[in-house]
């Protein structure tokens, strides 16, 4: 079980658990994208 969380601007956003390491990537991706468009660092 994956957990996705992402810290932005001092808040935490806490995105859920997915049985799988793509897609709990996957929605933190889209969730950098959304919180900072173009600027987003996938690293």
């Amino acid at each position: 079980l994956w957990s996705s969380i992402i810290k932005s601007k001092n808040k935490t956003y806490y995105l859920g658990y997915f049985w799988d390491k793509e897609t709990a990537a996957q929605v933190v991706r889209i969730k950098r994208l959304e919180l900072h468009g173009e600027f987003a660092n996938h690293g």
